[in-house]
């Protein structure tokens, strides 16, 4: 009987069971608990999504099981497909050098610099991390520079060896989501240089005397920039997904130029404010002209609450820099012109903040970086324990950053797939 029993259970196991590494997806079952639903789970190059919606549950399998688990009740999902940019980044070693005067316990042991070139092929290669390998020690390298497409730059690291033969270097985000998200991003630059133009002309109508024409071009503008703003927001909740899932969320330790708006006041803080409002050419519609503007911090995914006494939206715009604003339309559907209102929504704040965190954490460890940099080429006898130090910061500061990274994508995902 316990045959019976343990054989299915054996079959199950190995249907669900892949291998993970960095730059692959977070599993299934992360991604339920973050909010991402069922039918968006992402799923690693090679492996296929399945849905049970029953029990609202969402795995990633390899497509000789598919069939089996579809006549369990699953279904296939394999959802909008994006297609993936070939990447081509490469690494190789430049100089291996002992390290004079550093003390190992071992005598047949030694510290080394291990000087290596990373190269990145046709996409910009974002944050790349690197594995230094020896016949003692293996350990991870997080450089602060990105590389840009078709470009390269030399970097360092020390590494204890008995046989600097054994020291090897290798690149590992090359990733099919990485090359994904450059294709999305792509897209939205596209179509951000498309709604740009749009806004632009959206500003020139406004400006012209009132008349039937003027209301007839505002009406088609709106269209367009609601059209286009759409497909930005749909591209935008692709790329924080592909962003989230490829953080494991760790427990972090914390997470004077006066500048003028369109209206002619000083910029001194985010706002959003309506400068525009006349009837549509339907009945109880309202073309609704906006100016949005950032203060000393920009915001990457303003959200605008659109509200009237029949009817509440969100908006999704362009990313605003800082000490800027820019103009955009709606239209909204209202019985009393008064009544229409438009505020930012409550997770801006908490996106600006985030932002601000990944800054400041992103900047000490450039500067802690550069300092073990130094610290192990440019020092003819490099103190053992200040390295020691700086690797553990390092260490504390990588985790606060991917923690925050997860939870600001995270909340972007969940703002963008709200109606």
């Amino acid at each position: 009987m316990k045959t019976v029993f343990f054989i299915p259970v054996f079959l199950i196991a190995s249907i669900f069971l892949v291998n993970s590494a960095y730059g692959d997806a977070i599993s299934p079952i992360r991604q339920l608990n973050a909010g991402i639903i069922p039918s968006e789970v992402v799923c690693n190059d090679g492996l296929v999504r399945i849905v049970d919606h029953a029990k609202n549950k969402s795995a990633c399998v390899k497509s000789s099981s598919v069939e089996t688990l579809v006549k369990r009740g699953w279904q296939e999902a394999p959802g909008r497909q994006v297609q993936a940019t070939e990447i081509n980044d490469t690494i190789k070693p430049i100089s291996t050098t002992k390290v004079e005067g550093v003390g190992v316990k071992k005598s047949t042991t030694a510290v080394y610099d291990h000087i290596f070139e990373i190269c990145a092929g046709s996409i910009d290669l974002v944050a790349p991390e690197v594995i230094i390998k020896s016949d003692i020690e293996t350990k991870t390298v997080i450089i602060s520079a990105d590389v840009t497409a078709n470009s390269c730059i030399i970097s360092a690291a020390t590494i204890i060896a008995i046989d600097d033969e054994s020291i090897q270097s290798e690149l590992r985000n090359q990733d099919s989501i990485i090359a994904k998200i450059a294709s999305v991003r792509s897209d939205i630059e596209r179509s951000i240089l498309q709604l740009e133009e749009e806004r632009m002309k959206f500003a020139t109508i406004l400006a012209e005397q009132d008349g039937e024409t003027k209301k007839q071009r505002m009406d088609e503008s709106i269209v367009k920039i609601s059209q286009l703003r759409q497909s930005i927001s749909g591209l935008k909740d692709d790329l924080n997904r592909y962003y989230f899932v490829l953080y494991d969320v760790p427990k972090s330790k914390t997470i004077q130029q006066s500048k003028v708006s369109f209206t002619g006041s000083d910029i001194t803080e985010r706002s959003v404010k309506i400068i525009s409002l006349t009837p549509a050419r339907t009945e109880g519609v309202f073309d609704v002209a906006l100016q949005v503007c950032a203060g000393n911090n920009p915001i990457s995914d303003p959200m605008i609450s659109l509200s009237s006494d029949r009817k509440q939206s969100t908006l999704k715009l362009n990313k605003v820099i800082a000490n800027t604003c820019y103009k955009t339309g709606a239209k909204i559907d209202a019985t009393l012109q008064e009544s229409i209102t438009a505020s930012f929504v409550d997770s801006v704040s908490d996106t600006i903040a985030l932002e601000s965190t990944i800054r400041e954490l992103e900047s000490k460890i450039s500067q802690t970086r550069a300092e073990l940099t130094n610290l192990t080429q440019n020092t003819i006898n490099p103190d053992p324990k200040r390295i020691h130090q700086l690797t553990e910061e390092i260490t504390a500061l990588r985790a606060d950053i991917v923690a925050a990274k997860a939870m600001y994508h995270q909340s972007l995902y969940k703002a963008y797939k709200a109606e």
